[in-house]
């Protein structure tokens, strides 16, 4: 369709974006129009995005393309400042079709010549928890690689293909997983952070992977539209956050974590870091895993998110609870605002207990089933002592024999969780065992992927 564009003239759509603005490099595409931003070809800006892409995927693949790059593109305008109008001795726009097809040629025939090193291997290191009050604590770093059989970080010193370690950190830590890829060394970093003002109470969040730094685990999602539930760096002040994008809305839009302990008549605080890029809401609720319908004394808040990273919070007094109970589920329902095209993010998420009346201290010590199960490499598990007792807390195989302890010694009243790292055991059906000074709780099962 043609468009009139100013005094009666009229030029052909052919899928541009107008502006009132000026192109100085070519001038008779600027249709008498003064002002800053020149139009631009809706094609024009297809293959702009398309050449970043590419020239992505070069980066990553460790390419050298700088000589293709300035063949066709000025290093900054305001490098000349008020000389940018006189194009003498400037590096210049190419000024024909031809010159950008053959630079990117050129780049096409160096991304194929190295075709097979841009997801191979395909690496990642993550750190939990990635920020650590002052002196310091454990952290988990867990990793992954694919194409190659062993790697190295530091601190850790040589790894198999995919795992996890426990690591004492004093100060603030770079971890670098690095990866001899054929002779080319390649490297992934996670970093914590000791003395943020974002620390995580040690044992304080009943949440698992509460800042997403070993990916969605630990988390379950839910759509019967089109949407995608997956971790996008940086995060919040932090090495990743968890993204939600939806491309077409359906009824149901939700992610959550079940397995949380839950005491009657306590006060519990949720925290969370979250912003959307349309500024829609988003309800979260505590409930009963096996009954969704029963809430645990926090149902459908709303918060308003906005379009810049924001800390919402929230005290509650939890209800309905018969006893003390693993059955709590922490949902954050995005169907009731979200619409096609809007991003979520979340991070830093915390959710406490804050106070418990004495009268409801268990008489005996109690054992939490882990989550996530089944799992691959890491799960959570959760006691309950009434008083100070020596623990010891096992993992053993079908055949009755130890594999791991997780916890031999005095530990105070309280709740408690430790991780069980199964990167060393085969896949299948293991259980753990709480022995409490005289307690002893039956065993429970855990699956390893």
């Amino acid at each position: 369709d043609q468009i009139t564009i100013i005094e009666g003239t009229t030029l052909w759509g052919d899928g541009t974006w107008i502006y009132a603005g000026e192109d100085k490099y070519h001038p008779g595409d600027s249709r008498d129009l003064k002002g800053p931003i020149a139009s631009i070809r809706m094609k024009n800006w297809r293959r702009g995005e398309q050449d970043y892409e590419y020239l992505w995927l070069a980066r990553q693949a460790g390419l050298d393309t700088k000589e293709i790059v300035d063949r066709v593109v000025p290093r900054a305008f305001n490098d000349y400042g008020d000389g940018f109008t006189d194009q003498t001795g400037q590096p210049l726009w190419a000024e024909k079709g031809y010159q950008f097809e053959t630079a990117r040629r050129s780049l096409a025939d160096l991304l194929a010549s190295s075709a097979g090193k841009l997801d191979n291997p395909a690496m990642a290191v993550h750190v939990y928890p990635s920020v650590l009050p002052e002196g310091g604590g454990d952290v988990r770093v867990t990793w992954t690689i694919e194409g190659a059989s062993t790697g190295a970080i530091t601190a850790i010193g040589t790894v198999a293909s995919r795992g996890s370690a426990s690591v004492r950190v004093d100060t603030t830590t770079t971890f670098t997983l690095a990866v001899d890829d054929g002779g080319v060394i390649r490297t992934r970093t996670a970093v914590v952070t000791v003395g943020g003002k974002d620390a995580e109470p040690v044992q304080g969040n009943l949440l698992f992977n509460p800042g997403f730094d070993i990916g969605t685990i630990g988390w379950t999602f839910q759509t019967d539209g089109t949407a995608e539930f997956t971790t996008v760096s940086p995060g919040f002040q932090s090495g990743a956050s968890a993204r939600v994008v939806v491309s077409e809305m359906g009824n149901t839009l939700s992610f959550s974590q079940p397995g949380l302990p839950a005491v009657h008549n306590s006060v519990y605080r949720l925290t969370f870091a979250a912003q959307s890029n349309l500024g829609r809401a988003v309800d979260v609720s505590f409930v009963r895993g096996s009954a969704a319908g029963v809430s645990y004394g926090l149902r459908t808040r709303n918060f308003d998110l906005t379009p810049d990273w924001k800390i919402y919070t929230v005290e509650f007094t939890s209800q309905n609870v018969a006893d003390t109970s693993h059955d709590g589920t922490l949902v954050f329902d995005l169907s009731p605002y979200a619409v096609s095209d809007v991003e979520y993010q979340f991070d830093a998420i915390t959710f406490e207990r804050m106070s418990a009346p004495v009268a409801e201290v268990p008489a005996d010590a109690q054992l939490g089933q882990n989550f996530p199960n089944p799992f691959n490499p890491v799960t959570r598990i959760q006691y309950r002592l009434p008083a100070l007792a020596r623990v010891q807390l096992k993992v053993f195989n079908m055949l009755g024999e130890e594999v791991a302890t997780l916890v031999d010694g005095l530990v105070e009243a309280g709740l408690h969780q430790v991780f069980f790292d199964a990167s060393a055991v085969s896949s299948g059906v293991y259980a753990y065992r709480l022995v409490a000074g005289d307690y002893v709780e039956a065993r429970k099962m855990l699956v390893v992927k």
